[in-house]
């Protein structure tokens, strides 16, 4: 017998995790991507924003320092004072470091003071951004970065690209900040836990709900079929009776039919052998057969 409770188990179940990760992988690869992509606008505009502040107040003074080295540039006053500007108007914000460089890939300036007079011309992004004059921005994660506040761990990030340009569209600088997006992220895992607590929930007791249902199907049909078979089981037993039935009665027709046949030999053979003769009538007196 087909087990009906036993395969509705198995299936439903198979095809209910399948259908609860294939939305929670949905959701959440939509929501990630949602994040990243906000994530790297809002940087962007606010890489635009400070680069366009700082840019008007600095822009001669980080014009002229092409060719200094790391250490000259970390001298300069003017350099201390972009420093403290830019940690006074980043304080409270989930901002971790900003970077200027000049359109050859030097960095002018760095909230981190030992990547002063490094070179970012091997960068992808940075790259992109000169030869287009379009922001780039990337999201990566960090087990260790240098911040304004120190040294942080584990950290989801937003690294974004801003040219500065002139009216002629010539990059004069780039502008490079970096943005702890952690708490978002965490926000959009801890969303989706309880997506996945939802469908588990909402799964289960659709789960439960139809299993009852197919219990007692299967209940009813395991009774049907219980009484089909009882019933075939009489129903064989009167077709064997009556089978066996007819077969006596034939039997005793066959008989009755040999003993005909004897007593009609008999009577025939007493006829021919008489020396008188013989006539038999019918209950209306009409003579029937005769023998002479």
């Amino acid at each position: 017998m087909f087990q009906l409770l036993r395969y509705f188990s198995i299936a439903s179940a198979i095809v209910t995790m399948f259908v609860t990760v294939g939305i929670i992988s949905f959701h959440y690869s939509s929501e990630q991507d949602n994040l990243y992509n906000a994530s790297q606008k809002h940087n962007e505009a606010m890489a635009r924003s400070f680069a366009n502040t700082f840019w008007n107040h600095y822009s001669e003074y980080l014009s002229s320092l092409e060719h200094n080295d790391g250490n000259t540039l970390r001298a300069n006053p003017e350099t201390q004072a972009l420093d403290r500007e830019f940690r006074k108007i980043t304080e409270g914000l989930p901002i971790l470091k900003v970077k200027i460089h000049s359109p050859n890939g030097l960095t002018l300036y760095s909230s981190d003071p030992r990547q002063i007079g490094e070179r970012k011309d091997g960068s992808v992004e940075f790259q992109s951004a000169v030869r287009t004059g379009v922001p780039h921005s990337k999201i990566s994660f960090k087990t260790g970065f240098a911040a304004f506040s120190g040294d942080v761990a584990n950290v989801h990030i937003a690294e974004s690209y801003v040219p500065i340009t002139d009216a002629a569209g010539k990059v004069l600088s780039v502008f490079e900040l970096y943005t702890d997006i952690s708490l978002g992220v965490a926000a959009n895992r801890v969303e989706i836990i309880e997506l996945t607590l939802a469908l588990v929930s909402a799964f289960a007791t659709l789960y439960v709900v139809l299993f009852l249902v197919v219990r007692r199907a299967a209940r009813i049909l395991n009774l049907q079929n219980s009484q089909l078979l009882s019933f075939n089981s009489i129903l064989e037993y009167q077709v064997e009776v009556r089978t066996s039935a007819a077969r006596e009665m034939t039997v005793a027709a066959q008989q009755h039919q040999r003993d005909l046949l004897i007593q009609n030999t008999r009577f025939n053979a007493a006829l021919c052998n008489m020396g008188d003769g013989l006539c038999m009538f019918d209950g209306a007196l009409t003579r029937v057969s005769q023998h002479r």
